[in-house]
């Protein structure tokens, strides 16, 4: 039996980043060290922090190469471990970056992310709010921050203030993307294809319908994926969008390649797919009306296939015939 591990949460900024492997730049595994916040030490850390001595905690795992900054403030939720070598070490399973806590940090969080600001103007910056209210005051009070901040103009505060509350909503929603994904086999490029799909309602979106991720060809989602999410969510087995992705899976994944299927045969196959109150003529209704599916009828038959394949098709056949034409010609 695998061990529990038990989730916390650790805040702190990022002091060092060491990616092991310099050859291979698709290796993230790598060594980090957080100066941690007060909140998150030990009595022990804290007596410690009184005689000057630094409280940093090393974390490991694979984390994506940019993911971090060196002098940024993140919050994380990972479990402990101690390893014989090394002492105990921190593993984090989602990160976000939080609101900065010490100047230093707000100056590099700034300067990292804000259009026209380096070190010198995010001092000023600084100087002027303060600590606690720099960063509301740029992302909510740009045309203050353009007349009390030289070297910053109208537009560049408005660009600011855009960039800073862009930056809030992806984090966010990409720490709640890694909690909902995490684990199920989904690929690092996969996160930020679904944040640029749906931006900050892409958590809400997968909640509702998880095997939209297969329809918008998100890296990892298939058909088994996608459902098992279904089903642990509890969504309805006998729903038709979920038949309907099922005739869109049974199609788009034949080995044949065939760009048409006949209904019967595809209602026979999601019999034994979905397995529960099966209604495919119903199912592929609702594809064709939610422009998933076409269908077509030849020579009495009636014949189904994804839009996308059947558009291409067409594609096909007008590029061939116009070949045709002008050989005539």
């Amino acid at each position: 039996m695998s061990e529990k591990k038990e989730i916390v949460e650790l805040t702190g900024t990022c002091v060092d980043i060491y990616y092991f492997d310099k050859r291979d730049p698709t290796n993230t595994w790598c060594s980090i060290q957080i100066e941690k916040d007060r909140e998150c030490m030990t009595p022990a850390e804290l007596e410690a922090l009184t005689h000057g001595f630094p409280t940093r905690q090393q974390c490991v795992g694979y984390i994506p190469r940019g993911d971090l900054v060196t002098g940024l403030h993140y919050r994380m939720m990972g479990y402990y471990k101690l390893d014989k070598k090394y002492g105990m070490q921190f593993w984090p399973q989602q990160w976000i970056q939080s609101r900065p806590l010490s100047r230093h940090a707000i100056v590099c969080y700034l300067t990292h992310y804000c259009p026209g600001v380096g070190e010198t103007i995010a001092n000023r910056m600084v100087d002027k709010f303060g600590e606690d209210q720099v960063v509301y005051v740029l992302k909510n009070e740009p045309h203050r921050v353009a007349k009390e901040i030289s070297g910053i103009s109208e537009e560049t505060a408005v660009q600011i203030a855009l960039t800073l509350i862009q930056i809030q909503s992806t984090q966010e929603t990409m720490m709640e993307l890694r909690g909902m994904l995490k684990g199920r086999g989904f690929p690092e490029e996969s996160y930020k294809l679904i944040i640029e799909k749906w931006g900050a309602s892409a958590p809400d979106t997968i909640k509702a319908n998880p095997f939209c991720l297969m329809a918008k060809h998100i890296p990892g989602a298939g058909w088994s994926r996608c459902n098992t999410m279904w089903e642990e969510w509890g969504l309805p087995l006998d729903s038709l969008t979920r038949q309907m992705f099922g005739v869109f899976h049974i199609m788009n994944s034949s080995v044949d390649d065939h760009t048409w299927f006949l209904i019967d045969d595809v209602s026979e196959a999601l019999g034994g797919l979905v397995a529960t109150n099966v209604k495919p003529e119903a199912a592929i209704s609702e594809g064709i009306k939610e422009g998933w599916l076409a269908e077509i009828t030849v020579d009495g038959q009636r014949w189904i296939s994804t839009c996308e394949k059947a558009s291409d098709e067409e594609v096909i056949v007008d590029f061939l015939t116009s070949c045709l034409c002008k050989k005539e010609e």
